[in-house]
């Protein structure tokens, strides 16, 4: 590519900005002061422990520690947002791994080509220098994360099969090898059965074990100490307390979400909350029971007010798509079935104000409105 050259120092300014340069495989004036964007594995934050005092909590306490010991793959089984990513990390950093080994994620929305170069380092410079950033690398004491592996296309499985293939020789050579820890909704017998799936991974993962996380709503005496927790952690000064009313709300809520439907709906709380007690917002609790009381209402002759109940429905079902969605808001509108500019509109309507998640692109909106 053709770069004129710059003969007055004062131009020096008006090169374009750096999104231009990666885009155009330029190398970055960071790149030196980052060890991420080299490709090395920088080390991760300390995991929080396991949070709860329930006998479901005390065995996931002993399944991290034992599955720490040895290298052994495993299934996560449970609802989303239940903290399956972050037993998979408790894993990972309770192994006796050196701190910069890497844990890695990979998921249905990670493209084709960026998972045969995560899997398998094929062609990284060529891809790298087309992403404009560095891609992670596998190495023996690495962890990888597979979420759903189910709604992976065919010829991702077929790489992920190969991999387990290649990944198995080299713990038997060599005696240590990637850990693959798998994420998934419902257990692989009920996945296998329902769609068709590459044979030589059906095969393999029916040999792992599989570790059921249940949902919070079945382990509610564990509530009171994530509140406890959330609150410390999302306030600097000391927390807002909770009054027992709220408590025992926060503990009747049905939580299709789980965990992280708890902790948006404390930050929701804290938002609200000008004082030193926390305030509980404005929600719908159970939107099929929403539903059945509205209907219940119109058959049997009732005044109902139509647009309030619309409007909570509208919120709740747009904050149900968000959880679902890891907070990312390209996906969420796609499966609301509305446009990004749309559902930034009604986020301003509800004042649904959510931080994107940190392993979310960024959306289309967010990439036009950089400076050219």
């Amino acid at each position: 590519m053709y770069r004129p050259r710059i003969k007055d120092a004062s131009k020096v300014e008006k090169q374009p900005p750096d999104h231009y340069l990666s885009r155009h495989h330029l190398p970055d004036p960071d790149v030196k002061n980052d060890p991420a964007r080299r490709g090395e594995n920088p080390a991760l934050p300390a995991v929080e422990p396991i949070i709860g005092t329930s006998s479901h909590a005390d065995a996931l306490r002993n399944m991290v520690r034992a599955a720490s010991t040895t290298p052994r793959n495993l299934f996560l089984v449970g609802e989303p947002g239940s903290g399956k990513r972050f037993l998979a990390r408790c894993i990972h950093q309770e192994s006796s791994r050196p701190p910069r080994a890497a844990f890695v994620e990979v998921s249905p929305q990670t493209p084709e080509e960026e998972l045969r170069v995560i899997l398998f380092n094929e062609e990284r410079r060529k891809h790298e220098g087309i992403l404009g950033r560095a891609l992670p690398r596998l190495a023996r004491q690495t962890t990888l994360f597979v979420r759903n592996i189910h709604e992976f296309g065919f010829l991702a499985q077929t790489r992920v099969a190969r991999f387990l293939i290649q990944n198995e020789q080299t713990a038997a050579q060599e005696g240590e090898a990637v850990r693959v820890v798998f994420s998934l909704p419902d257990p692989w017998e009920e996945i296998a059965g329902g769609r068709p799936m590459n044979d030589s991974l059906e095969t393999y993962c029916r040999r792992y074990e599989q570790v059921v996380v249940l949902p919070l709503r079945h382990r509610r005496e564990d509530i009171p100490a994530f509140v406890d927790y959330f609150l410390r952690s999302m306030t600097a000064d000391r927390p807002p307390a909770v009054q027992k009313e709220t408590m025992g709300e926060l503990c009747s809520l049905p939580y299709y979400d789980n965990v992280r439907e708890l902790r948006l709906i404390l930050a929701d709380g804290l938002r609200m909350s000008g004082g030193e007690m926390l305030v509980m917002p404005d929600i719908v609790r159970d939107e099929p029971a929403a539903v059945r009381a509205l209907l219940a209402n119109i058959l049997r002759g009732k005044r109902s007010e139509l647009a309030a109940a619309m409007d909570g429905l509208e919120k709740a079902l747009i904050r149900r798509a968000l959880l679902r969605c890891d907070l990312d808001r390209t996906r969420a509108a796609g499966l609301l079935g509305i446009t990004e500019i749309n559902l930034r509109y009604r986020l301003r309507k509800f004042n649904l104000q959510y931080p994107l998640p940190g392993n979310a692109r960024p959306s289309r909106a967010s990439r036009r409105s950089k400076p050219r």
